[in-house]
């Protein structure tokens, strides 16, 4: 009998980790172990979140490093943290798909309100299965089409390249008018 070899994709979580026995720090072991590591999983990806790389080295360089090379991000926005959205600026910058949510009644930061984000109330059971549907259905989207992920940025810098051509065409007919 022919044994399947599964090969498991690397997924990045970013989040607002706070001190050991804060609130912040209760709340986002119960996302991480509960609800994301348990979906990441079901999916074949290995999760890792900065406070659980186990080698020596310069954690900002790990951190970094996860967010450019890892096939996904998913980011919790809770808290505003800046952190979190620092990484979310530097995982944006690369083009590379990340999955957001936010802990419900909490305000998404203008500069990402745009991008589809998850919401889950981590204290209602009935809201932790649905987000888990809904992870679920977000990272087989991206599985199937990662090139279809498009960042902020990217985008800015597309629609940048897109109105200088159309300048350079604008550009060409006035020349070839003149002449």
């Amino acid at each position: 009998m022919r044994k399947l070899t599964v090969i498991m994709k690397s997924c990045f979580i970013i989040g607002p980790i706070g001190d050991e026995g804060s609130e912040t720090r209760q709340r986002s072991d119960k996302i991480f172990k509960h609800l994301i590591e348990h979906v990441a999983k079901e999916c074949y990806y290995n999760v890792v979140r900065a406070d659980e790389i186990s080698e020596p080295g310069f954690i900002n360089l790990q951190i970094i490093q996860h967010l450019i090379n890892d096939d996904l991000v998913i980011a919790d926005l809770t808290e505003n943290n800046s952190n979190v959205y620092y990484e979310l600026g530097i995982r944006h910058a690369v083009n590379k798909p990340v999955i957001t949510i936010i802990e419900i009644g909490e305000s998404i930061s203008f500069d990402v309100a745009q991008m589809r984000t998850i919401t889950v109330d981590h204290k209602d059971l009935n809201s932790v299965a649905k987000c888990k549907d809904n992870l679920i259905k977000y990272i087989r989207s991206v599985e199937k089409n990662p090139a279809k992920y498009y960042s902020p940025i990217h985008i800015a810098i597309d629609l940048q390249s897109l109105y200088r051509f159309e300048n350079l065409l604008k550009k060409s007919n006035v020349e070839i008018i003149s002449q």
